[in-house]
């Protein structure tokens, strides 16, 4: 709808009109959005990445500096310290490099992000050979005597959701926000058949009638996503 105004407007009211009304939800949904390596959901990205052609350049690199590439990287670190498999690892790197514009892609900000996502794999590996850095496929070749050597200074903080989120992964559990739909102020998630919210380090657990919220610890509510 707003894309054939944006050469009416003047440039300023344009994005002063998108920085106050349109950049706020961005943020939101990408706060919400979850990296699943094993079964990712594209639907919250999908809703931000379309507005990348009237959003400046510079808006869209600060909202994936700040709200995308610290889970995307994150995510990274933990599924490093899990014996992955790296040629699914390099596809996960290449498909969600293929997901950005050549324009976004050779943003300084972003393209650090995206060094560093290599450094990380480099580095997971002890000694690898990492071929076509620069395009959008990246092949490794770990040694088979030097997997897993991750000596970190710093490994970003692991929140309560993105634990939930891991061990949901670990066990092919679904655990998706459901858009538009919260409790008591709060994003809630399908996981499994069953409906939760977090609050802080607390799960919410409701059945499918989305009513009578008890709160449960991760191991139940794992048992019970399984059970149903």
């Amino acid at each position: 709808m707003i894309t054939p105004w944006r050469n009416v407007f003047a440039n300023g009211d344009m994005q002063a009109f998108l920085i106050k009304h349109v950049i706020p939800k961005l943020q939101m949904t990408l706060s919400e959005l979850i990296i699943n390596p094993l079964q990712q959901d594209l639907e919250l990205w999908n809703q931000v990445w379309e507005w990348h052609e009237v959003i400046p350049v510079l808006n869209m690199t600060q909202l994936l500096d700040k709200f995308f590439f610290p889970k995307w990287i994150q995510t990274l670190v933990i599924w490093l310290n899990q014996a992955p498999n790296f040629d699914q690892v390099s596809r996960w790197y290449a498909g969600w490099k293929g997901l950005f514009s050549d324009e976004i892609l050779q943003q300084v900000t972003i393209k650090e992000h995206f060094r560093r996502a290599l450094e990380l794999m480099h580095r997971s590996t002890g000694a690898v050979a990492i071929l076509a850095v620069d395009t959008q496929t990246v092949v490794l070749t770990p040694q088979v005597s030097s997997m897993l050597d991750m000596q970190m200074q710093a490994l970003p903080t692991l929140d309560f959701k993105e634990l939930v989120s891991q061990k949901c992964a670990e066990r092919g559990i679904i655990f998706a926000p459901m858009p538009g739909r919260r409790e008591t102020g709060k994003q809630v998630y399908r996981v499994g058949k069953l409906f939760c919210y977090i609050d802080r380090s607390v799960i919410m657990l409701s059945d499918g009638s989305l009513s009578n919220w008890q709160p449960v610890p991760l191991t139940l509510l794992l048992e019970k996503a399984i059970t149903g």
